[in-house]
This record gives structure tokens, sequence and C-alpha cells, in this order.
């Protein structure tokens, strides 16, 4: 993820962050029928230091039906 902002993020900063990494990843933003969500620190935490964001995809209806991992060009 790009470097966090030193104030405490709110839910749509986090979640603009998360969709750029998607775009990084995919080449393009998620899906419609998959939500982005993110897990990470409280307020609290972030005033101690903690950054750690973890960028989540997950199905908006029912169970995904294959990984959204991409695949590693081979050389």
């Amino acid at each position: 993820m790009p470097p966090a902002p030193e104030k405490y993020p709110d839910d749509a900063k986090l979640l603009t962050l998360c969709a750029a990494r998607v775009r990084k990843t995919f080449g393009t933003g998620p899906p419609k029928d998959l939500l982005l969500r993110y897990a990470g620190p409280d307020e609290l935490e972030w005033a101690r230091g903690q950054r750690h964001v973890a960028c989540l995809v997950t199905s908006r209806k029912g169970r995904l039906s294959r990984s959204l991992v991409p695949e590693l060009e081979k050389s």
C-alpha cells in the first residue's frame, strides 16, 4: 500500500487506498460483484505507530468460485 497518512484515516480513505492497491495488482478496479473491505488498527493502535492495513476482497453474493490472486508470469 502507499505510505500511510499520519492522521488516523477514516473508512473512505482506507477503502480508497485498498482500491488503488487492487488497480495496481489487477490492472483494473474490482468487478462489480466483489466488495472491498479492510482490516487494520483502531485509532489507539494507529497513534502507537501500528500502520499495517490488510485489504480484503470478498464476494457480494455467496462464495467465490476461484482464486483472485493473479498468476505470476513465467520467465
